[in-house]
């Protein structure tokens, strides 16, 4: 696939359960730009030289929904018995010493928030819970799930984020924290779903383009999911 990638050549990605699907096309760039090796739809001279109905120019919209069950999220208060930067630099100390890897993280000067996965290293994350005690007061919430909803260039899909977080809210799932890639703010809006937010979980921004995830309770997981993908890839006809 390397080869193909270098001479620029798309690539059909088929799914081995379903051999006659029409599987995903993977575009190479037009013009090469740093981070964007591949384009949101397929570049203009691709779609002029061919009759796939898949290389026709596409609505911008989300790619997949996505789960990951088994979560756990530790929400850290600070004791203040330390500086702020200490703060944050002591519970990374942690997570390091114990060798423990963070899903979503969400920051203040005094306060953490963080989603991990709780079936890796059950022991490392029961002994890490214990040192961060002496940062200050923990909460932990099991039987968590991050749902992602995923695509290219996220942040250029105007009011997705508040059509995802609508539709969750419509149907009554409960959101314990969210974390949105590259965005100036998480909600370009601020009505009273995003303020329910803000009081009931932790609002975090990452370093990603393409996705927007949020941790719900591992009860509620599946029907999300199906929430969503019903509400935003079959009905959803605007860009």
């Amino acid at each position: 696939m390397e080869q193909a990638i270098k001479a620029r050549i798309p690539i059909r990605i088929k799914n081995v359960e379903n051999p006659t699907g029409e599987g995903t096309i993977i575009f190479p760039d037009s013009i090469s730009r740093k981070g964007e090796e591949t384009p949101t739809y397929p570049p203009r001279h691709i779609r002029l030289r061919s009759q796939d109905p898949l290389l026709r120019e596409r609505l911008k919209r989300p790619t997949a929904v996505t789960i990951k069950n088994n979560i756990v999220v530790l929400n850290i208060h600070s004791n203040r018995k330390s500086l702020s930067h200490g703060f944050l630099a002591n519970i990374f100390s942690v997570l390091d010493q114990w060798r423990l890897t963070v899903d979503l993280i969400s920051t203040s000067e005094v306060h953490v928030s963080m989603a991990l996965h709780s079936e890796d290293r059950e022991q490392n994350l029961k002994d890490a819970i214990e040192e961060l005690r002496k940062c200050g007061t923990v909460d932990v919430i099991r039987d968590l799930t991050i749902l992602s909803l995923v695509g290219k260039q996220m942040k250029h899909m105007i009011g997705i984020a508040g059509r995802m977080f609508t539709v969750l809210a419509e149907s009554k799932v409960n959101i314990e924290m969210i974390s949105q890639g590259n965005f100036p703010t998480i909600f370009p809006f601020f009505t009273p779903l995003a303020i329910g937010m803000a009081n009931n979980g932790m609002i975090a921004t990452g370093a990603s383009e393409i996705n927007i995830s949020c941790v719900v309770r591992e009860t509620d997981a599946i029907r999300a999911m199906n929430i969503l993908h019903t509400k935003l890839f079959i009905y959803q006809d605007s860009p």
